[in-house]
């Protein structure tokens, strides 16, 4: 069984792979109101920085483009996006930004039209990033572009990273925070124990289990699936060889070579490190089962076991061990859209209460069978320990340094942006005086003052009456935050029945 043929389509962006003359832009077929404009000079400062340290290896002089999109998914709620993209011949950049974690999960769990694209996708909280193409082939040129590309802003924990070499070869891992966020991820099949023993009983093929990590070995290809405390990484492989590629790429992300993620996603520990506090939580499924894990005392233990009640089968507890009691129980479903009697997940939630190895027994069966004839066993050994002593707070990192300038463009509406005290503040807007409308500044807060204004057509050779731009130059003069307003109106007109407005916080820092 060749997993070509299996589909994995979790966590792909939609961004088309250009080798030769890119066209840098978005390809999927669910946005809409897209709305395209030029990059920016902090586009351009990221630009350069990357050209210079690639240099000819990218091909190409850089194009870059700022985009706003709506992504019009399979959930009812529309999600708007925005960002910016940055292509060479070999490399394609694509840098968004959305609401929240859950809606840059919902707007990453989209097809892209290139099932064999090279790629690699990084989630932080409400920030993504794509890289695509030739480029990003070798993994140090990866670790080298996440430094740069990765805004300042963006915290250092990834929820999530994808590497696609071809349609053979996937690997993705995925935070806790990340599947809490999606009932997609929760009930995903490549997130499921049982899809391996599936698909290992249907080709015939070899399942093993090292610690939380499953691997299926069909001959031709090979999946492996790390269903981890804090993460779940899943896996497709053509070879031996795309797996250690995988791994070894795996080990790079979330190991030493990358400062703030180091375990993070239960990377691997530096040699040397000190062993790791028993954790105050723990989730568990049908792979964790034989095994003894620790948990602090007081600490919660979540059991998710697949199971289907409409074939007249649950899940029961056993009697429980002195140190551990029952929360809460519950039958979750497919959801929505799921077939009728597709079963779903039994879901336990377990106190420890006391010190000592609690040893946990559940079983699959009917009510009106014996615990002995039972098709299926769950069984684990809960070691709790003395809760550790709080760690003190790290330091806070220093922010980084506030610009000197700002230049900003419709694309800036909404944002709030830093800047020094006495800095420039440069605001250019499209409009089209021909029309009789021109932008206007609101109301000034104390801390801002207004030092010019022009208004700069499109040149010679452009068509009489085909607009331009309104550029404003404000002066940051007070530290604080200062929110300011512009409408896009005729003179005649109020303010409030403009056709278009613009609004962004400056924080002025020393």
């Amino acid at each position: 069984m060749k997993l070509r043929y299996l589909s994995l389509t979790l966590l792909a962006l939609c961004a088309t792979v250009a080798l030769a003359e890119p066209e840098v832009g978005i390809s999927s077929a669910q946005t809409s109101q897209i709305e395209y404009a030029k990059g920016h000079a902090r586009d351009a400062q990221l630009r350069d920085e990357i050209a210079a340290e690639f240099g000819s290896a990218l091909g190409g002089a850089g194009e870059i483009r700022r985009v706003k999109l709506v992504f019009e998914g399979d959930d009812p709620t529309p999600i708007e996006v925005k960002g910016a993209l940055y292509g060479w011949d070999n490399l394609l950049i694509e840098r968004y930004r959305v609401a929240d974690l859950a809606e840059a999960v919902l707007f990453s769990e989209q097809d892209r039209e290139e099932s064999d694209a090279l790629r690699i996708m990084e989630i932080r909280g409400r920030d993504l990033l794509v890289l695509s193409g030739a480029a990003v082939e070798d993994t140090a040129k990866v670790l080298k572009l996440r430094e740069l590309c990765w805004p300042k802003s963006a915290q250092k924990r990834a929820d999530a990273i994808v590497r696609q070499l071809d349609r053979d070869n996937l690997y993705f891992r995925v935070s806790k925070q990340a599947i809490e966020a999606s009932p997609f991820l929760q009930s995903h099949p490549a997130m499921q124990p049982g899809m391996m023993q599936q698909l290992a009983n249907m080709g015939g093929g070899t399942l093993t289990t090292e610690g939380t990590k499953l691997r299926l070995d069909l001959g031709d290809a090979i999946m492996t699936l790390d269903q981890a405390s804090d993460y779940t990484a899943a896996g497709m492989h053509s070879d031996a060889d795309g797996e250690r590629d995988m791994n070894a790429f795996a080990a790079a992300i979330f190991g030493g070579q990358s400062a703030g993620l180091s375990g993070s996603l239960g990377g691997a520990s530096s040699p040397g490190a000190p062993a790791q506090a028993a954790a105050d939580s723990l989730s568990l499924t049908q792979s964790d089962s034989g095994d003894t894990l620790e948990v602090q005392q007081g600490g919660s233990i979540s059991l998710r076991l697949r199971g289907n009640p409409s074939t007249g089968y649950r899940w029961n507890v056993g009697a429980l061990p002195a140190g551990i009691s029952l929360v809460s129980e519950d039958f979750q479903g497919a959801g929505a859209g799921g077939p009728v009697g597709s079963g779903g997940a039994f879901v336990f939630e377990f106190s420890a209460d006391a010190l000592g190895d609690q040893v946990l027994n559940l079983d699959y069966r009917r009510p009106w069978e014996a615990a002995a004839n039972a098709a299926e066993s769950f069984s684990v050994t809960i070691r709790v320990v003395q809760a550790a002593a709080p760690a003190p707070a790290p330091a806070p990192a220093p922010a980084p340094a506030a610009p000197d300038e700002l230049r900003l463009s419709q694309s800036d509406d909404g944002d709030t942006l830093r800047i020094q005290e006495g800095g420039a503040v440069i605001v250019r807007l499209r409009g089209n005086p021909s029309t009789g409308y021109s932008w206007n500044v609101g109301a000034l807060p104390a801390g801002i003052s207004l030092v010019s204004e022009d208004f700069q057509g499109a040149g010679a050779g452009g068509p009489v009456g085909s607009g331009g731009a309104f550029v404003f130059e404000f002066a940051a003069d007070e530290v604080g935050s200062h929110t300011l307003n512009l409408a896009y109106y005729r003179p005649w007109e109020s303010a409030s029945s403009a056709a278009e407005s613009f609004s962004v916080t400056i924080e002025v820092v020393k």
